[in-house]
């Protein structure tokens, strides 16, 4: 099919992809295009899981052919980096660790979305006692700019 107009891409969504994670597990991902306000629009990505999993949304300023593949383009590089870098792994014991000295998730009502996967405030809270003493730093936004 030729795409020759904004309407026509617009045709093409929703449409499902998949990308791998870090553990070579694939991810079946839902992309669709929204109008947020006006004459902005946006495109999403989520994860199709019964967990909160991913979520990633990118937005465009117009709606032309070159906007929604230049967007497209961003979102699926966005995806494939969250999705190959492991955050939290388990100890020994079966326990929730960081995998290295960060973390990156996305702020739930019931906690933080982190590797697809809801960790509790409770088992963060669990986590970063075991840092006591060292210092933290805690950035909150939207995402567009942090991967």
């Amino acid at each position: 099919m030729t795409i020759r107009s904004a309407e026509d891409a617009e045709k093409q969504f929703p449409f499902q992809e998949e990308f791998l994670d870090y553990s070579g597990r694939a991810r079946q991902f839902e992309i669709s295009l929204h109008k947020v306000h006006g004459h902005v629009f946006g495109i999403e990505a989520r994860e199709l899981s019964e967990l909160q999993g991913y979520r990633f949304e990118i937005d465009l300023d117009v709606c032309s052919i070159s906007a929604i593949g230049s967007a497209l383009a961003k979102l699926r590089r966005k995806i494939r980096n969250a999705v190959v870098t492991r955050n939290l792994q388990r100890d020994k014991r079966g326990n929730k660790v960081f995998a290295r000295d960060e973390i990156r998730g996305r702020i739930s009502c019931s906690g933080i979305v982190v590797d697809g996967e809801l960790l509790g405030f409770k088992e963060l809270e669990d986590l970063l006692t075991t840092y006591e003493g060292f210092e933290i730093l805690v950035r909150i936004g939207d995402g567009e700019s942090a991967i």
